[in-house]
């Protein structure tokens, strides 16, 4: 079981961290752009209300920084983006949106007429059984 205090996510480039972070107790949201040295870094991590957990997704940044909050005491994990499960794809068919929502279809059919000077009407189609 994890104890920490604030969550803090790091999206890490050679020429700046942004940092996004929340207090778990009162639901905070702290949103920071950094310098990407690792005091810096290490620093604002450390100023806020502790103790906190890091994760950044690994990159061509190296792991640098995951080893420098370990030494500093701050738990810290590298998510590899290759590793997240996602759902398998699922082809949802050309008429998907025009089965998810047929009157906002029809509006659209018909801005579009009206664009070119047509005049549209829909009359309701009688079935005969």
């Amino acid at each position: 079981m994890f104890t920490e205090r604030t969550s803090v996510g790091l999206d890490v480039h050679a020429r700046s961290v942004v940092a996004a972070a929340i207090e778990g107790d009162t639901g905070e949201v702290f949103r920071k752009r950094l310098n990407p040295g690792r005091d810096d870094v290490i620093g604002r991590v450390r100023s806020l209300p502790g103790p906190s957990a890091v994760v950044y997704e690994a990159g061509p940044t190296g792991f640098g920084l995951a080893r420098a909050f370990v030494a500093a005491g701050i738990r810290c994990e590298v998510a590899a983006p290759s590793k997240i499960q996602r759902q398998p794809y699922q082809d949802l068919g050309a008429d998907y949106y025009i089965r998810r929502d047929p009157e906002a279809t029809k509006r659209r059919i018909i801005r579009q007429a009206n664009d070119m000077g047509l005049t549209v009407r829909f009359d309701p189609i009688e079935h005969v059984s």
